[in-house]
């Protein structure tokens, strides 16, 4: 069982003996082990005025990190969002280039260096490795431990760690040749991620950008006549209709969970979590066909599910096109399309709207968002010609699959990383320099 408070002694203890039995059974001869503490400065951020929001501290040219700049850096803190002035500076300390920064509150063990001098608060910690640790072999190795820092951190609403937790961290050292050839080995392989990110990026903006242009002015060279309507001009063949006229709609449900023979079958299963994709054929959870005739709903593969009630509506709006047959829950509409419209077409036009549909959320009286019937069933769609659904739904589909193609790249050049990281880190694999 996890204890809430350790003193340091057995905090110490815990994590060497955690570290002995598991990672460090053995090193190559070459190869030294440290406690983080005697490799490293390790220094929390600071900014000791309260309030914290005090306008008069900011504004200035001097780089004040946050969380997010962490997380998001992807090894490498290039960009910031919020400054200090001098004055801020003064209740503040600023950490020098080549720093390496770790998140040690809500989000703990994410790690980034430093490009540039920069002021944080006490929810960062600053490490300044000595002479026999290389910068970038030691942000790639607490990478991997970012799960050993989880579990000591006490469990609470805001889940933090202290100096005490970093400093008994055992740290494998090999010789600065070796720590800069691991680290060029990594280093290559995120390039390769970076470089797909980009691609993926580039190739979602060009989504974007047919989508304005096919689902509400046609194929180009379709259409000669535009009219105006609510969602702007359209071409003269097409009509504007709503998500009521589009198909039938069905309220999901969730079999009791006390009744084993509803759960564990071969039907999938939605909840919100399963929809982070724009295609799907497969869930978490699966119910048996005595479990979708009991409280739930079940819809063909070509429906469309829509989220409409839970916290994710706060900042996202999830949509899905089903591949199979597959019941859903209770936070979960399905709109199972008529002849006039393609899946596909709804689907896009759905996705492209995603801003305007959050923006009809609500609040229910418990703090739980909902998209209320009327206002999702009101929502406009342009009806065009079947013919120039399937070529926009063609045109756009062809686009998702080169997303999907560099996607799965970029999972399966993730997937090698992490295991050079777990080989080459702790010396399993060894490399010539």
């Amino acid at each position: 069982m996890q204890q809430t408070i350790l003193d340091d002694s057995r905090l110490n203890f815990m994590i060497k003996k955690i570290y002995r039995e598991t990672v460090f059974k053995s090193i190559p001869e070459k190869w030294i082990m440290k406690s983080l503490v005697k490799v490293a400065k390790i220094e929390r951020g600071r900014f000791s005025h309260r309030p914290r929001n005090d306008p008069s501290f900011y504004g200035g040219n001097i780089p004040f990190l946050q969380t997010n700049d962490v997380v998001k850096s992807n090894g490498f803190i290039t960009e910031y969002d919020q400054t200090l002035n001098q004055k801020g500076l003064s209740v503040s300390k600023l950490f020098p280039k080549d720093t390496i920064v770790l998140t040690i509150a809500a989000n703990i063990g994410d790690t980034g260096i430093l490009k540039f001098p920069a002021c944080f608060p006490d929810s960062l910690v600053g490490i300044i490795p000595n002479n026999i640790l290389n910068a970038q072999y030691l942000e790639y190795y607490l990478r991997t431990q970012k799960k050993v820092l989880k579990y000591f951190a006490p469990k609470s609403a805001q889940k933090n760690i202290n100096l005490e937790t970093l400093k008994p961290l055992p740290i494998p050292i090999p010789p600065i040749p070796e720590q800069k050839k691991i680290a060029a080995i990594l280093s290559s392989v995120d390039r390769v991620i970076e470089t797909t990110q980009e691609a993926i990026s580039q190739l979602q903006k060009v989504k974007r950008g047919l989508m304005q242009q096919l689902l509400t002015k046609g194929i180009p060279g379709w259409n000669k006549e535009y009219k105006n309507t609510v969602i702007g001009k359209i071409p003269d063949g097409w009509n504007l209709m709503t998500l009521e006229d589009v198909g039938t709609w069905k309220s999901g449900g969730t079999p009791s969970k006390k009744n084993q023979t509803y759960w564990n079958g071969s039907i999938p299963w939605v909840s919100a979590k399963d929809m982070k994709c724009d295609r799907l054929s497969k869930t978490i959870d699966y119910i048996t066909d005595l479990g979708a005739a009991s409280g739930t709903q079940v819809v063909s593969s070509g429906s469309i599910l829509v989220v409409v009630r839970g916290m994710i509506l706060a900042h996202s709006f999830p949509v899905t096109l089903t591949l199979q047959t597959v019941a859903f829950n209770q936070d979960i509409k399905a709109l199972i399309p008529s002849e006039k419209f393609l899946s596909e077409f709804i689907l896009y036009w759905l996705q492209y709207n995603r801003n305007n549909i959050l923006a009809l959320v609500s609040e229910a009286t418990h703090g739980t968002k909902r998209l209320l019937q009327e206002e999702l069933l009101s929502f406009p769609i342009p009806h065009s010609p079947i013919p120039e659904q399937k070529k926009i739904s063609g045109i756009l589909t062809s686009i998702d699959k080169r997303i999907e193609a560099e996607e799965a790249k970029k999972a399966q050049v993730e997937k090698i990383k992490q295991g050079l990281m777990q080989q080459l880190l702790v010396g399993k694999i060894r490399v010539k320099f």
